[in-house]
């Protein structure tokens, strides 16, 4: 059957067959002409511009064209696309509609230049250098000013389906610059006038070549991109940045050797400001939905260089990094493991420590930035540092409060321990240790083995810190100087059995800040003020094997001092970082030594000290109480002062660890002593004295009041088989004193004693010519005017009135030196002797300018001098009308009856004394 077209069939198939043949002469005409182009460009040439080398179209609607070359800018950026080849279909009708539809985007080697247009909120100079060219735009380096708004126009609705990208391609964003190849595939939509944006549909397939940041700085070199990538529709004017991330989908294998690791802190700076950064291979799988990482997310990193900043502390070094979405939980798990590193300070100036194996493990939930309903969650954060090597341990005094007197000078040690971070606290130990410690407090510097300890446990910052377990020993410690060489060494210990803190938080830290907010918060500022123990006691045991560093403490003008050894408790309270009234310090001493002006006392005892007033600078009451001890003067080797009880309090004012001298308020209390032998006594007379302490034992009680400038109290004293040769004579009695402090300057153990009371009992004296036996013999000396400088030898001045019992044990002194007994004997009936004494004693030298008692029947008087050369004076008695003078000169004596008084008052013993004194003497 023959097949015949109707005519109307056959018109119409000719008018399609005619207008094809039309179109494409016409529209391939125009794709091919310049006008074409120029025509186009002319529209709106501020905001689009395309140029291609040529161009056709074989059907209608669809184009094909090589060498295109699109380039255009909108408010706020500029961008460039070329391509040597591409096609595309495009949809007239819906351009009616302000539309724009394009499907079937086929491009191969596609390079896309994009860069931004500086605005005065944000200024792009320091990087513009690196930003791609833009055919025909300016790169602008002003924000342009703002041109007088136009009425608004509807917005255009621009919908491209089915892109699809192969070859090598191209893109410079910004000062970044990538190469890669492969396919890139997806479908585009957005409206203009800032509407919203979206990508779906996208396939990537690419062998990532290379990524350059400033032009030479390589990030990725080599590597392969392979999975699905979706935008979900956003506005971009209010999305910016990284806020963009949560409507991205995209799920892909990556492979790549990377030179920067820096885009890992998109998520890890979430853990309190962890940032990372250094160069290795990137394997493993992204699965990221919405600014959320989901189950199957698994990437690796072997870094040949890895760096780590975590609260101001830098580590370089290699290692590894995973981060890892849990199967079965909700949560990521990050581990930064280093094989190797160094840690510095801050600046990385200071080297922390280097070392093997440090880990940093991390465990959040699976969202890399907040939105509206869901927010990232830090759950830990921990440190683990498995032993590392500190090379110097200076290094730490950047973490000791300035205020504090400890100073860590140098020495190599170990560091090992963990930290635990959580989103309201932290719980954690370090220990440091080392052999060769070069340490200090305050102007001591001690090499010593260091041994301690750090643990602490918060778990919310409001709660306070738990710091029981924390320790800090001392072994063998030597003073580092010369005179270490003969120094003791010596240890120090002490132990926080049980102790929480409360942080005073910074000025606009709220309570339930967290680790970060708080560490931003302490900056700048001094930590120490920080701390208070609140109403909890923190317990602290320990021990010390010299107590005299102590006395680094106790520095004052009373000579106040502790020696020996001992275990030491204490109860303490702090306020704003520094011991608070009622904090109390026991130590329990070993060989207790107690220093007082120029005394040492040495037995057993305990040792209180009190906080009266807090602050950095508190008042303290020391409280001493010494039992069956020794007394001695500090520069004696031997103590003759037994069975010694003392009860000393001292309030330290203004207590601290600045070296300088402070007041302080002290009373020594007595209640008991033994002196085993009065002869010790005599290291205060002057040599050759004519008085001598032979024998006898004493018992000794005080009461005492010091300050720097004053003295108040009394010390009593009672002989017990007491003698003592007087000019080679023996005198046998009971030597009483009472001596009463009334006014002083301690440090220079110089006192006013006046009102002291000297009583001698029972005195015998035996002689060749005369004895005196009577037991009931008795003279009194009441000091109406003493000072004593109680050094030796002793330097004093003397004024008493005197009262003896009778003359009879001064008759027979005279009486010896005399060899008869003449009428001297009558004397010893006289009774009820007083009279006055006036002594001064100075350089080993004693000056009596006068001693005169008397009674109805008899005078008697003494002046003279005692030095270690000489000996001059005169002895006067009188009896009745009958008058005697002994006349003492360089040890010759002479008695003499004739005009005894005149010649007694005479006698001048300071001029005597000066004549001495400049060789004058015949």
């Amino acid at each position: 059957m023959r097949f015949v077209l109707k005519p109307w069939l056959l018109r119409i198939t000719k008018i399609i067959v005619i207008a094809q043949v039309i179109y494409l002469v016409l529209i391939n005409a125009a794709l091919n002409i310049p006008l074409t182009q120029t025509l186009i460009n002319q529209i709106k040439p501020d905001k689009f511009e395309v140029t291609w080398q040529r161009a056709w179209s074989l059907y209608p609607f669809h184009v094909d064209a090589r060498g295109i070359d699109v380039n255009g800018q909108a408010e706020s950026q500029q961008w460039q696309m070329q391509s040597p080849a591409a096609s595309a279909s495009i949809s007239l009708l819906s351009l009616l509609w302000r539309s724009v539809e394009l499907r079937n985007i086929k491009a191969r080697d596609v390079k896309y230049y994009q860069r931004p247009r500086p605005k005065p909120e944000n200024n792009y100079n320091a990087t513009s250098a690196w930003f791609p060219p833009i055919k025909g735009r300016v790169l602008e380096t002003h924000a342009a000013v703002a041109q007088p708004g136009k009425k608004s126009s509807k917005p255009w609705h621009i919908n491209i389906r089915d892109i699809n990208a192969k070859g090598q391609h191209e893109l410079w964003l910004y000062q970044i610059q990538g190469k890669l190849a492969g396919e890139l595939q997806t479908d585009l939509s957005f409206q203009t006038k800032g509407g919203p944006f979206s990508l779906s549909n996208g396939q990537v397939d690419v062998d990532l070549q290379s990524m350059v940041i400033n032009g030479n700085h390589e990030v990725i070199r080599g590597g392969h991109l392979k999975g699905e990538v979706e935008f979900l529709p956003f506005v971009p004017r209010e999305n910016k940045g990284i806020n963009s991330l949560q409507f991205l989908a995209i799920d892909a294998e990556v492979e790549t050797e990377t030179e920067s690791l820096a885009y890992l802190n998109i998520y890890l700076a979430n853990f309190e400001g962890m940032r990372v950064d250094g160069a290795g291979l990137v394997q493993g799988r992204l699965h990221l939905q919405q600014g959320e990482l989901r189950q199957g997310t698994d990437i690796k990193v072997s870094a040949r260089e890895l760096s780590l900043n975590l609260l101001d502390i830098q580590f370089e070094g290699d290692g590894n990094i995973s981060i890892k979405a849990a199967d079965n939980e909700e949560v990521t798990d990050v581990a930064i493991a280093f094989i190797s590193l160094d840690a510095f300070a801050g600046d990385k100036k200071v080297k922390l420590f280097s070392g093997d194996g440090l880990t940093v493990k991390a465990r959040g939930n699976r969202f890399i930035l907040p939105m509206k309903d869901k927010s990232f969650e830090a759950k830990t954060l921990t440190v683990i540092i498995p032993g590392v090597t500190v090379p110097d341990l200076s290094a730490y005094q950047l973490f000791i409060p300035s205020k504090w007197p400890f100073t860590l000078h140098g020495g190599e040690g170990k560091l090992l321990g963990t930290v635990e971070l959580t989103p309201t606290g932290y719980n954690g130990n370090l220990r440091l240790r080392s052999e060769d410690a070069d340490i200090g407090i305050k102007e001591y510097r001690f090499a010593s083995n260091l041994d301690m300890a750090l643990m602490v446990d918060s778990p919310t910052l409001s709660s306070g810190v738990d710091i029981s377990g924390t320790y800090a020993h001392l072994f063998g410690a030597r003073l580092s100087n010369d005179e270490g060489k003969s120094s003791e060494p010596w240890h120090a210990r002490i132990d926080f059995e049980q102790g929480k803190l409360k942080l005073l938080l910074p000025e606009g830290v709220p309570d339930d800040a967290g680790i970060r907010q708080f560490y931003q918060g302490l900056k700048g500022k001094e930590i120490v003020t920080m701390i208070d123990s609140g109403d909890e006691e923190i317990q602290i045991k320990g021990s010390i094997s010299d107590l005299a560093w102590i006395n680094v403490l106790l520095k004052n003008r009373l000579g106040l001092a502790l020696t020996g050894s001992g275990e030491v408790s204490a109860d303490i309270l702090l306020n704003k970082g520094w011991a608070a009234p009622g904090t109390r310090l026991a130590i329990h001493p070993q060989a207790l030594g107690v220093e007082v002006l120029d005394y040492l006392a040495e037995g057993d005892g305990e040792i209180t000290l009190l906080v009266k007033k807090g602050g950095e600078t508190p008042d303290a009451l020391l409280n001493i109480a010494l039992d069956d001890g020794t007394l001695r003067r500090k520069d004696e080797d031997q103590a003759f002062i037994e069975n010694v009880s003392i009860s000393l309090d001292a309030l330290a004012r203004s207590i601290s660890f600045d070296g300088k001298t402070r007041d302080m308020d002290l009373r020594l209390q007595i209640p008991s002593a033994e002196i085993r032998d009065m002869s010790v006594y005599n290291q205060y007379l002057p040599e050759d004295s004519p008085l001598q302490f032979t024998s006898g034992t004493a018992g000794l009680t005080a009461d005492i009041k010091l300050t720097p400038e004053t003295a108040d109290g009394y010390v009593k004293l009672k002989t017990r088989g007491f003698t003592a040769q007087v000019d080679q004579q023996e005198i046998e009695g009971e030597l009483n004193a009472d001596l009463t402090l009334i006014d002083g300057v301690p440090e220079n153990m110089n006192f006013d004693i006046s009102g002291s009371i000297i009583t001698l009992d029972n005195v015998r004296v035996t002689g060749k010519e005369r004895n005196h036996d009577d037991e009931d013999w008795s003279a009194r000396f009441e000091l109406t005017k003493a000072r004593a400088m109680w050094k030796r030898p002793v330097t004093m001045h003397l004024e008493a009135n005197l009262a003896m019992t009778d003359s009879k044990p001064i008759v027979a002194v005279i009486a010896n030196q005399r060899g008869k007994h003449g009428w001297l004997g009558k004397a010893l009936t006289i009774d009820d002797v007083k009279g006055k004494v006036v002594i001064n004693a100075r350089d080993n030298q004693i000056i009596i300018p006068y001693a005169y008692a008397k009674s109805d029947k008899i005078d008697v008087g003494a002046k003279g001098i005692i030095t270690a050369d000489n000996r001059d004076g005169v002895l006067y008695v009188r009896f009745r009308k009958l008058h005697g003078i002994l006349k003492i000169n360089n040890g010759k004596r002479n008695l003499d009856v004739l005009n005894a008084k005149k010649k007694f008052y005479a006698y001048d013993s300071d001029a005597v004394f000066s004549e001495f004194s400049t060789g004058n003497t015949q």
